[in-house]
């Protein structure tokens, strides 16, 4: 795929290889949510734009430019601090904005943490089915390795967690999607440890 070639585009090289050095953790998160798109594709065959897979490896590239200690605090956020964090998606999909190619994934990684209720960072609804497949893998591998505030869950654990928020935190179509892909991840630990 052309496309990922792209990564290395002078705008986006260095804040991924800022990812690489600054936070390996969540170059981990950026890959394992990858893989899960790309399983939702190829194991549902469903038809998805590929671009998504890209989409996964970049949605969380904003993160570059908040501050480590928020993101990686172990109690609970101020206001201040979540209204920072929030700003992710939006300084994500204004890089990406500035490679003509990737520009089709801009509103992807701005999307990514929207919600069916309308609940999601900007509040949006009525989004297109791969923003909600992006979201809801993106969910399920925070889940599989856990995050400061919570311990790593196991697949079937992450497949209860969408199944629960399926309609409001998570679109159904997209949960049951990505739940498949967990159950898989069960059946084979191996496959999410893998390489793309």
């Amino acid at each position: 795929m052309r496309e990922f070639g792209l990564l290395s585009h002078p705008l986006l090289r260095s804040p991924y290889a800022s990812i690489k050095e600054r936070d390996p953790a969540l170059l981990v998160h950026l890959k394992l949510t990858a893989r899960i798109v790309k399983g939702c594709m190829l194991v549902n065959g469903i038809g998805l734009d590929r671009r998504l897979v890209l989409a996964a490896l970049l949605h969380d590239i904003g993160k570059v430019f908040l501050p480590q200690q928020v993101l990686k605090k172990p109690g609970p956020l101020t206001r201040e601090e979540w209204e920072l964090v929030k700003l992710h998606p939006i300084i994500g999909a204004k890089l990406i904005w500035e490679v003509e190619a990737l520009r089709p994934l801009a509103y992807w990684v701005l999307c990514h943490h929207e919600r069916p209720d309308g609940r999601g960072y900007l509040g949006m609804k009525g989004l297109e089915k791969e923003v909600w497949i992006l979201q809801a893998a993106d969910a399920a591998a925070a889940m599989l390795e856990g995050r400061p505030y919570s311990p790593p869950k196991q697949p079937a654990e992450a497949a209860a967690e969408l199944l629960k928020g399926a309609g409001s935190q998570f679109e159904p179509e997209a949960a049951a999607l990505v739940i498949k892909v967990l159950k898989l991840l069960e059946e084979k630990p191996c496959l999410r440890s893998s390489d793309l």
